[in-house]
């Protein structure tokens, strides 16, 4: 889980789930990836936390942000021999600590799968759930994918390694979960309250993760959107045609407005070939470029290490 200075959050969220750990079958061991944070994180008292096997904190050297303080937790579980499985979610209470063990559950009867918390009720406002799904539409015409799931879920540690080696990753995890081509399994739920404080994602931040997720699919993308031109500039040369024919081969013509349509058609066909040229090179500039891979390289990001408690020898 990341965190950013909301540690109170992250507190409460502890002691809520050492109390739904006293039900696991597994050890459950608790990663936070400090993503930058200002305020230190708390000290624990030795009877603190009862059936926690393990606190663990892995400090990042800067602010990188939700989704890549996420890539390089799963970089760190990945590389490690002890676990199973990894669970990702949020430290302010909004995915419900509760819901974890039937998260696990569900992972450990479906071997292979990776399992989602799909939001059976969301507490959102009207303006937030337009605007969602106004993106997943556009995000369905653009990709032909469909995402209806965000970073709650249980992964089996064979699907860690193989996301921490998709460069996706390092952008969106539901996104390169989608692109990954691996099992899904949905589990329904409702979404928490938030513990303490207010959200630090605001509009600009939500669009700039959507991008994101767009980002996964840029060539499905762009492809559709250079045959959105292509019929568009096709478009206004039918259109133009049709002004030529209709002025000197017919008497419907009036005065000035063929050469309204056919000097408009022009300039509809020219932008979109300018417009597709640029998108498509710029698309093609970046094949030749060295993906990021934060399983290989997201260690450069953390600054260090250390256990904040453990009930017995937990090092990363």
């Amino acid at each position: 889980m990341p965190v950013l200075d909301d540690w109170e959050s992250f507190g409460r969220l502890l002691a809520e789930l050492d109390g739904a750990a006293a039900n696991l079958p597994t050890p459950l061991v608790v990663v936070v990836v400090d993503d930058g944070s200002i305020a230190p994180p708390p000290a624990f008292a030795a009877g603190a936390l009862r059936h926690l096997a393990g606190v663990e904190l892995v400090r990042l050297r800067c602010n990188l942000g939700h989704q890549r303080a996420i890539a390089i937790g799963l970089a760190e579980c990945a590389r490690s021999e002890r676990f199973s499985h990894v669970v990702v979610m949020d430290a302010d209470g909004e995915d419900r600590p509760k819901d974890v063990a039937a998260l696990l559950s569900a992972a450990t009867e479906r071997p292979g799968e990776i399992i989602v918390a799909h939001r059976a009720r969301r507490s959102e406002g009207l303006v937030f759930r337009l605007s969602y799904l106004a993106y997943k539409c556009a995000f369905r015409a653009l990709t032909g994918r469909t995402i209806d799931f965000g970073n709650f879920l249980a992964l089996p540690i064979a699907a860690v390694r193989r996301l921490v080696a998709m460069p996706e990753c390092w952008n969106h995890l539901a996104a390169t979960v989608v692109k990954s081509r691996l099992p899904l399994g949905r589990l329904p739920t409702a979404r928490g309250t938030r513990y303490a404080g207010r959200s630090t994602m605001n509009f600009v931040s939500l669009v700039v993760h959507g991008f994101s997720a767009f980002s996964v699919f840029i060539e499905t993308a762009i492809t559709r959107l250079l045959l959105f031109f292509g019929c568009t500039s096709l478009l206004a040369v039918a259109a133009a045609v049709v002004a030529v024919v209709l002025r000197f081969g017919t008497e419907l013509a009036i005065p000035g407005w063929a050469t309204n349509v056919f000097g408009l058609s022009l300039i509809m066909f020219f932008q979109s070939l300018t417009l597709a040229t640029v998108v498509l090179f710029s698309v093609l500039s970046t094949r030749s470029s060295v993906p990021f891979i934060v399983g290989r390289q997201g260690e450069d990001f953390v600054e260090g290490r250390r256990v904040l408690f453990a009930r017995e020898s937990h090092g990363i």
